[in-house]
């Protein structure tokens, strides 16, 4: 995966992860302690900013960890990294 298809997937995973909808979703299945659905919600989010790039869910992630290693220390590409995970949290 180069650069700007690694960043264009990165934006689209971390406007999922931040959407009100989802962060209110992934609270009602933490407070349920549905760990199922706490795995599920970003699964679907990673799955639909794959297919907008031809991937399946596995390439997918295969390709994003080996982009993420590559540029995953880039200026541009860290604050990005950052958002995912805190939205995540």
């Amino acid at each position: 995966m180069d650069k700007p298809t690694f960043t264009g997937v990165l934006e689209t995973i971390v406007t999922g992860f931040e959407d009100p909808g989802f962060q209110a979703q992934m609270a009602k299945a933490q407070a349920a302690g549905d760990v199922g659905r706490l795995m599920a919600l970003p699964l679907e989010v990673q799955t639909r900013a794959f297919a907008s790039v031809d991937l399946d869910v596995t390439s997918g992630v295969a390709a994003f960890k080996a982009a993420g290693r590559s540029f995953g220390a880039d200026a541009d590409v860290g604050p990005l990294l950052a958002r995912m995970k805190a939205a995540l949290a």
